[in-house]
């Protein structure tokens, strides 16, 4: 009979860290973007001046990349020859070199300081069951947690954030 050599990690106990665990799951959520983008809806105002603030709406972060919404041509011309200048405010505003490039493009930029509030939030996310490849993924990834308390927060987050999608 041969026995099965269990893969050690750096430690040497074969188990996995919790931030290995959560690092891999949330980098597949995206949760490192949206939480540079809840802080740039949330400074942008103080981040490119009011002047510009009132014309523009920051959207979506892909990678390094912000998409931003402004209210006309006009606009989006104006700002493009800003654009190195609102990078480098952005990121001194973040305290990191987050951002590399912004894509401006023509949009709705109404309530551009205002972030929604939780229940709003709620509305807008579309709930749908797990499928069996989901429930399985959670359950794999969370099996290592000897503490139970934590494995259960941890699947119920995972679980609670693959059924919420947006429309």
């Amino acid at each position: 009979m041969v026995k099965k050599k269990k893969k050690k990690n750096k430690r040497g106990d074969g188990l996995k860290s919790i931030a290995k665990i959560l690092g891999l799951s949330f980098k597949g959520l995206g949760v490192k973007e949206k939480v540079v983008e809840h802080s740039l809806a949330s400074t942008w105002r103080q981040a490119v001046g009011e002047m510009i603030a009132k014309k523009t709406k920051p959207g979506r972060l892909i990678g390094s990349t912000l998409f931003v919404n402004v209210l006309n041509s006009s606009w989006m011309n104006t700002l493009l020859y800003e654009k190195s200048e609102l990078i480098e405010k952005l990121n001194a505003t973040l305290g990191r070199k987050q951002i590399k490039d912004i894509v401006f493009r023509t949009g709705p930029v109404e309530n551009t300081t205002a972030i929604p509030s939780p229940e709003k939030r709620e509305v807008e996310r579309i709930k749908r069951p797990l499928s069996a490849l989901e429930e399985e993924f959670i359950e794999e990834t969370t099996s290592e947690l000897k503490d139970e308390k934590l494995r259960e927060l941890i699947a119920k987050t995972m679980a609670k954030s693959k059924e919420t999608s947006r429309p």
